[in-house]
């Protein structure tokens, strides 16, 4: 099931997607201002009742709906649309920390650069300096930001990796009465020694 960050994190995409097609900036708007809202909201949003989501600051009907959408089958059809029509490249570019859709379009569609890879490669290339808004200055960050993306790409978090051992440590103790435990590394084969 989505939590709430999640729920947010497709409004947020959506309304990213959309603005790199020149989707009506008003139905842009309200999906960025519905990420806003939801994503520090309080409470379970796919526990509650619709009337209840429509409530909600930035919310409304609409946004409610594709919020019940999402919880009932883990998809929003309005965000598969666009996803669909974007190369998968450009779409990995928006979740670049500093890259937003108006940096990205112009990347797709002046340069015809689809993928992360191809950006750094035109970075090292000095490519991107030849095309307005793009700087020695914003070609040097880009670069860095894109070697940091495609370097930590399937890598996670320390304190993510602690959260899960924690609740797996939670559910370990209700089966097994253990006293004392200790973490023993912190890889893809984090281990918990115990002692009962």
């Amino acid at each position: 099931m989505l939590n709430n960050k999640q729920i947010a994190g497709k409004f947020d995409l959506l309304a990213k997607l959309m603005e790199l097609h020149d989707e009506n900036p008003f139905k842009i708007r309200s999906y960025a201002n519905a990420y806003l809202s939801l994503r520090k909201l309080e409470g379970n949003l796919a526990e509650m009742p619709k009337d209840e989501l429509a409530s909600i600051s930035g919310v409304g009907i609409a946004i409610a709906d594709k919020i019940k959408e999402l919880v009932a089958t883990g998809e929003m059809e309005a965000l598969k649309k666009y996803q669909q029509i974007t190369p998968s490249g450009i779409q990995e570019m928006l979740s670049i920390r500093g890259l937003g859709p108006k940096k990205v379009k112009q990347i797709w569609k002046e340069m015809d650069i689809i993928s992360v890879g191809e950006l750094l490669y035109a970075c090292n290339e000095n490519r991107l300096v030849a095309f307005k808004g793009f700087g020695v200055k914003v070609q040097e960050e880009i670069k860095q930001k894109a070697e940091y993306f495609l370097d930590s790409t399937g890598k996670f978090c320390t304190h993510i990796y602690i959260r899960s051992l924690m609740n797996f440590w939670r559910i370990l103790k209700k089966i097994i009465p253990i006293k004392r435990y200790l973490y023993v590394g912190m890889s893809e084969d984090v281990c918990l020694k115990y002692a009962v």
